[in-house]
């Protein structure tokens, strides 16, 4: 089993080339008073997800049957609508495959969610992520985990379904 756990964690570390920033830790969850947003921890069916440190993640987490999830942001560069910022995040990744792509709503606010697969590694890996622009910084979530089992879907729906803008930045900018 350590292939595959060395496979999915060194894609979820590509993934999450990111910059860090300070959190503060409230019940239930994060605030990122910089950036001006909340998120719960992360819950659901299954083993508990624990929170290691992933480097350019601002938070991640890992459970037992190998499945990572993990939150970056990327700010102070120039930045586009969400489904080209969440194609950034294919660059550089080979042998992958694009299962689905559809535009989302983040708390009031237009994201992008795209699943695909790699394969060529220790073990192919399924990933999910999604993106989000906010005033000059671009959010992503990152699920990844064997490309055969897709038990922390639902968690990591839920997590991500948890963000919240705070109420003067919940409002998308018009034109």
């Amino acid at each position: 089993m350590r292939p595959r756990r060395v496979g999915v964690l060194a894609l979820v570390g590509v993934l999450g080339a990111g910059c860090a920033g300070p959190l503060v830790q409230e019940a239930g969850g994060w605030r990122h008073r910089k950036q001006g947003w909340t998120i719960a921890r992360p819950d659901g069916d299954g083993a508990p997800w624990r929170r290691i440190e992933i480097d350019g993640a601002l938070l991640a987490f890992e459970r037992p049957d190998h499945e990572f999830i993990a939150m970056q942001s990327r700010c102070g560069r120039p930045v586009a609508t969400p489904d080209v910022m969440a194609r950034h995040l294919l660059i550089g990744l080979r042998d992958r495959q694009l299962v689905a792509s559809r535009p989302v709503e983040i708390d009031g606010r237009s994201g992008f969610q795209q699943t695909f697969r790699v394969a060529g590694g220790p073990v192919d890996v399924r990933v999910q992520t999604l993106t989000l622009v906010v005033e000059g910084c671009t959010l992503d979530w990152i699920l990844a985990g064997p490309a055969d089992d897709a038990s922390g879907e639902a968690a990591f729906e839920a997590w991500w379904q948890s963000f919240r803008l705070d109420s003067e930045r919940r409002t998308e900018p018009s034109g």
